[in-house]
């Protein structure tokens, strides 16, 4: 067909995690299609922690049992990680009732959503309890420390949910679907309650945007329709595999620089600032600032994107690869140099560097084996406070505001101007 693009894979194209991209911006699947997956420590580390946590699930362990055994990856669990991994597996089992059925890592169908035919279209919840009650439960564990995530109108775990009542035929015993998110090293645990009928009228939403983006033609093979607009968005862009080649989000940037702002400047006519001007200037800085987003995106894509090029031998018009600054020089052999230094008679003070512990690893090491010793020093540290940043209104944590500068600072009148010469 010439206005579509066969594709087989071994995972589900329009997939539960990327449904914020793909049901925003619907040319978007048929741009990222045919480019490669990536990984990285970070995804190692998530893969490696969420099989930990459902063998817990699946088992009744605890994580504690599991501290120092190799995961997927080869890497070993450790102490710290163990406690996040149990944060997750505690907050999971203290929503299964009497006579709720515990399923982890569950495979659930997504075919009847999207269109995608089996093997590719199906998706796999973290957590799923078949409560005995009128309410079905749906967790997701979040490793990494990255993006807050809200289970707030979730479209991954909305369809997740919508996967699991399809495969196990339980939309009359329910009423309502409480999607839980845990995100142990970023936030914590939180949840939201959606009822059955809005879920199911989200259902609904999804097979309309899957059936614009694909289908499957006579033959039986599955098929991406091409050129669909291009719709950036901060959701939409965030993990978007294709960015750094998009057109329209590059016409976004680049417009938006070009074009406006200039009027990051603006500068009232007059002493007194009008109330309209002032909301003039303050509607335009938050259009950049959201602008600033999709721009940091862009331009964070199109650095990895030359780089992966240049790396791989290809070329890319006006730039090369080069080396940095070495790195700090270490040790070989310390066993060695602590043997040699001593055969020069140096000294103890000039062969070590000692200095304390900081108060994160003496709570590590007294919290729980000295509470009583750990109580004793909480009173001796300082803590600043975090830095203060530009978030969304939609943020959740508080707003901050600031004092007002005469509250801060005695007034100082002069008749001269100040050239900054006093800080060259």
């Amino acid at each position: 067909m010439s206005d579509a693009t066969e594709e087989v894979r071994a995972h589900a194209i329009l997939s539960p995690s990327g449904a914020d991209r793909w049901m925003t911006c619907l040319g978007s699947t048929a741009l990222c299609v045919d480019l490669p997956d990536t990984t990285s420590s970070y995804a190692e580390e998530g893969t490696d922690h969420h099989e930990v946590a459902a063998y817990c699930l699946e088992e009744k362990v605890d994580a504690k049992e599991l501290i120092g055994r190799p995961m997927p990856s080869g890497a070993a669990l450790t102490e710290e990680n163990a406690k996040f991994v149990q944060e997750y597996v505690d907050f999971v089992r203290s929503h299964k009732d009497e006579n709720g059925i515990l399923l982890a890592e569950e495979e659930v169908p997504i075919s009847h959503l999207t269109g995608e035919p089996l093997p590719n279209g199906k998706g796999t919840s973290d957590a799923v309890i078949l409560r005995g009650d009128r309410e079905l439960f749906v967790g997701d564990l979040k490793f990494g420390r990255g993006v807050p995530v809200s289970p707030e109108r979730n479209r991954q775990m909305m369809i997740y949910a919508l996967g699991v009542i399809q495969k196990h035929q339980v939309q009359e015993d329910y009423d309502t679907v409480r999607l839980a998110i845990s995100q142990p090293r970023n936030g914590g645990n939180s949840d939201w309650v959606i009822s059955m009928s809005d879920l199911l009228a989200f259902g609904e939403e999804v097979k309309k945007t899957a059936a614009r983006i694909a289908g499957v033609d006579d033959l039986g093979k599955f098929f991406l329709v091409k050129g669909l607009p291009l719709t950036p968005s901060e959701k939409a862009c965030q993990f978007c595999k294709a960015k750094a080649n998009c057109s329209a989000l590059k016409n976004l940037v680049t417009s938006t620089m070009a074009d406006d702002f200039e009027m990051l400047d603006f500068v009232p006519p007059k002493d007194v600032i009008l109330a309209s001007d002032a909301q003039q200037k303050a509607d335009r800085l938050g259009q950049h600032m959201r602008i600033a987003d999709f721009a940091e995106l862009w331009i964070k894509a199109v650095r990895a994107a030359t780089e992966a090029e240049l790396l791989a031998g290809r070329p890319v018009t006006g730039f090369k690869l080069v080396q940095g600054k070495k790195g700090n020089r270490k040790w070989t052999d310390a066993e060695a140099v602590e043997a040699m230094m001593k055969k020069f008679r140096l000294k103890k003070d000039e062969m070590y560097d000692f200095s304390l512990i900081s108060p994160t690893s003496a709570e590590k090491l007294l919290a729980e084996k000295s509470p009583k010793r750990w109580n004793e020093l909480k009173g001796l540290y300082a803590q600043s406070d975090g830095a203060i940043h530009v978030a969304p209104e939609s943020d959740k944590r508080d707003r901050y505001v600031p004092e007002k500068a005469e509250e801060g600072f005695e007034e100082v009148l002069t008749t001269t101007v100040d050239d900054g010469s006093d800080l060259i």
